[in-house]
This record gives structure tokens, sequence and C-alpha cells, in this order.
């Protein structure tokens, strides 16, 4: 992930950890406004000793993201600092960084979010035209845990609401369906399950069977869509094509974290919610 400067107002850096917490909320609602897609529930506190962060505690209960925040015309309240002139800088220490949402939703699916972050190194960056904020240009020698959590059933609905999207715009409609999510023995979450897809007065019955791995990244490590109906087995040879160009592709986990953060040993538990948990760290140092 390149270095972020995460803009947080005029007037230099905050004075103390209610600022702090108060212009990290107006940059996020800020990020609402340009998208109507982000709806911002946040309760935070904060305590700062002079440049330094002791510690930052962020609730983002309630939150709601409908669509994809890197959708085209999003804003997102952590910019990439070279499209910015920073003209100086100020080092700076954050104790303890700790993020939850018990729970926030994302498209549709309510999702139990803890993360934790230790010992992070950044710059209070002042850029023209006078905006401050946060840059993290290497996050190396910080170290944590993080845990995302969804029920099984409500995983299984956007599965069932992605499939009906799919059919749409081909004039086809999802009649029925019954998925099941499930863990195989390797640890990767199986989805398997029967499709029934109609167009004017004829159904016709789908096999779906796929496995998402989580482990440096997250991808679909398999996915079979079959029919019996010919016509149909068409359409899904050239859906399954279409997602595998998108979802086979991995998704590096450390993407989503400043630079020089790894994730170790990460693990998924299927039960009646699927989590995933890991620990997080520079090389030599993931606790």
């Amino acid at each position: 992930m390149p270095t972020s400067y995460i803009r947080l107002g005029a007037f230099g850096r905050p004075g103390d950890g209610s600022e702090l917490v108060r212009r990290i909320d107006d940059a996020l609602r800020d990020a609402a406004t340009a998208d109507r897609g982000l709806t911002v529930a946040l309760d935070g506190s904060a305590q700062m000793d002079g440049a330094d962060i002791t510690w930052l505690d962020l609730d983002l209960t309630g939150t709601i993201f409908d669509v994809d925040m890197d959708a085209d015309g999003a804003m997102d309240p952590a910019e990439a600092v070279g499209s910015l002139q920073v003209v100086a800088r100020e080092s700076g220490w954050l104790g303890q960084f700790t993020v939850r949402a018990h729970p926030l939703t994302v498209g549709g699916v309510p999702v139990e979010i803890d993360l934790e972050l230790d010992d992070i190194a950044f710059d209070w960056a002042t850029a023209v035209p006078g905006t401050v904020g946060i840059e993290v240009p290497d996050a190396s020698g910080a170290h944590g845990f993080v845990r995302l959590s969804a029920s099984r059933e409500a995983l299984v609905e956007a599965v069932g609401g992605a499939v009906r999207s799919a059919l749409a715009p081909h004039r086809l409609r999802l009649v029925s369906y019954r998925l099941v999510l499930d863990q195989t023995c390797d640890g990767d979450v199986l989805i398997d399950g029967f499709l029934r897809i109609g167009k004017s007065l004829v159904t016709a019955s789908a096999r779906l069977r796929a496995t998402v791995r989580v482990d440096d990244d997250v991808r679909l490590a398999s996915l079979s869509i079959t029919s019996a109906n010919p016509l149909v087995a068409v359409f899904l040879l050239s859906q399954r094509r279409r997602i595998s160009e998108i979802w086979c592709t991995p998704v590096p986990l450390t993407d989503i974290l400043p630079a020089g953060i790894q994730v170790a040993e990460p693990q998924v538990v299927v039960q009646d919610a699927i989590t995933v948990s890991a620990r997080l760290g520079s090389p030599g140092r993931v606790e």
C-alpha cells in the first residue's frame, strides 16, 4: 500500500485527543458527502502528548458502506501523497490504534470488526494550501491483530443477491436458490448449492460450487457453474469466465494496511458466523 495522507483540515495539527477525533469524523463525513453509499457513525476517543498520540480508539458501529468506495467519483479520506505538495513534516508516534465495529454494514452484510495496531511511526504533514494530515510512510515497526466476522446466513443472502444482479442484465431471474457455506479440510470456505434460473415461463436448474481461500491474500480458488440445460450451460460458462477474470486474481491483504505491515497466520473459522483473523506486523515482529 503506498504512503497515504489522511487530510485533517487546516490550522495545524490537533491540540488534543478530542480535536483529533473530531477532525477524523469530519474527514469521514466529507467522504460520505462525496459518496452517497457511505453513512458514517463514529464514536472515538484519543489522548495526545505533544506530537505523539498515546492512543486512538475509533468505534465505527452503525457505519454503512452500500457501494465500492473505490468507484469513480468516490472520495477517499486517505489520499496519495504523490498528488499533494507537502511543505513541512513533524514526526509523531502512535502508541495504540484500535478500530472496532459491532457491526458496520458492507453491501448489506453486517460485519464485526476488531483491529489493533501498536507502535506506529507517522508524520504530521502540512500540504499546500495549508491543510495538515497524518502521513504513514512506513509502518514496519507496528504490530497487532485483526478479526472480521459475518453471519453465515447474511453471507448466503449476499451471494444470492450477487447472482441475481448478474442475471438481471440478461433478462434472467433467480427464481430460487439453496446455498451452503462450509469449510473444507484445507481451511477454505466452500460455497455449494443449487440455483433455479428463469426466463419468461421457462426455468432451469444450475449447480454452483466454489472455494474461497484466505492466506497472504484472498482469492477465488475454484469455481464451477453447470446446468443440464444446454442454453443455460452456455450462458453460465460465459459468466464463469467473467467471474474468474474478476475474482480469481489474488487480492493481497496488505493492500488495505499501511506500508510495511505483513499478515501472519490468517485463520478462517466457519460456524454460525464466518470469522477471519490474523496477526499483523513487520518481518520478525509479528506478535
